[in-house]
């Protein structure tokens, strides 16, 4: 009876188990080993979004070198137009400074020369 009983139960209770357990540990080793190969994907996409990264970063660096270059050109030449201006305007006042001290000159030279008739005229008088 004993062994009758091992044998039913080994053909309708181990026997569905452990096919069942075999099917389902066959089922994890497959989902393992494409997660394993999955892994190598996204290494792969992540080594391109790094790369990615990389050409972004050297093209902005790049953009932004040239706007400094247009920019510092624009500065420097607005820079220089207002540095010409500025001496030109400088010279224009230095001409007028040079005009009226030779008038002013002028006109001392004669109120001196006046100014000196008189006080001798004064002393003589």
């Amino acid at each position: 009876e004993f062994l009758l009983l091992m044998v039913l139960l080994d053909n309708m209770l181990f026997k569905p188990v452990g096919e069942l357990l075999d099917k389902r540990d066959a089922e994890v080793r497959g989902k393992l080993s494409s997660i394993g190969d999955n892994s190598s994907e996204i290494e792969k996409l992540q080594n391109d979004a790094e790369e990615i990264i990389s050409a972004s970063r050297a093209a902005v660096a790049a953009e932004m070198s040239s706007v400094k270059a247009e920019t510092s050109a624009e500065i420097e030449k607005e820079l220089s137009a207002a540095r010409a201006k500025l001496e030109k305007e400088l010279e224009v006042a230095m001409t007028k400074l040079a005009a009226e001290e030779k008038e002013l000159m002028a006109s001392s030279d004669e109120q001196v020369q006046s100014l000196a008739t008189a006080i001798v005229a004064k002393v003589l008088a």
